[in-house]
């Protein structure tokens, strides 16, 4: 009786670990639904340029096309769609550029201090290099330091980018792009426009292709009138 009374409980307690192990994973790689890849109606954003003061530029700032990303270096669905926005840029060198504006989601420990360690990159001339680190070794955030993931990105003063980093301090960039998202009434991430219009979900790399396309053969065509 007693075997069988143990053989139970170490089953009930198998089933709950499990059950929490999914909620963990549901809630780390899907986000929590009320804040994370929301769907809202797709439609023009009349404040749109403001985007190029709140965010920092990858790519050619004199592109015709901006590729904005209101996106968390925390999240996974950014780290997906940066990966689109690599092909996109790759694809279109002198007519796409990405415009990534910080907004940290409440739910991510380490999306603020991120979002400083980027800035700190910045400062050295190191930005996108450093992104690309941050989403390429997301699943060591908390883990690994900044000033190794600022090592891998080719920082050469580590010192100064360290003592950045302990300074913690919010720039400009990041709460213009703060405030920006608030004004925007941005719910989730990655939340993406095209110049002036503004996606109801992340686009695939084909919808935004497409799109892309379409914008610069209108281009082309206003300079032939």
């Amino acid at each position: 009786m007693t075997n069988l009374v143990e053989r139970i409980s170490s089953a009930a307690l198998g089933i709950a670990a499990l059950a929490i192990a999914g909620v963990f994973v549901h809630r780390e790689f899907f986000g929590t639904p009320s804040r994370e890849i929301l769907r809202h109606e797709s439609g023009r954003v009349a404040e749109w340029r403001e985007t190029l003061a709140a965010g920092r530029v990858i790519g050619d700032p004199e592109a015709p096309l901006k590729l904005i990303e209101f996106a968390d270096l925390e999240c996974p669905f950014c780290r997906q769609f940066y990966l689109t926005t690599r092909s996109i840029l790759a694809r279109y060198p002198q007519n796409v550029a990405v415009v990534l504006v910080y907004t940290p989601v409440a739910g991510h420990r380490f999306a603020e201090a991120a979002a400083r360690a980027a800035e700190c990159a910045q400062f050295q001339g190191r930005f996108e290099s450093f992104v690309d680190r941050v989403f390429e070794r997301q699943d060591s955030i908390g883990l690994k330091s900044w000033v190794s993931f600022g090592r891998d990105a080719g920082i050469s003063d580590t010192l100064r980018f360290s003592r950045c980093v302990a300074a913690n301090q919010t720039t400009t960039v990041m709460t213009q792009g703060a405030a920006l998202a608030k004004k925007l009434r941005i719910d989730g991430t990655p939340t993406i426009l095209l110049n002036d219009w503004r996606f109801g979900s992340p686009p695939s790399r084909s919808e935004l292709e497409a799109a892309i396309d379409s914008l610069l053969k209108r281009k082309g065509s206003d300079r032939d009138e």
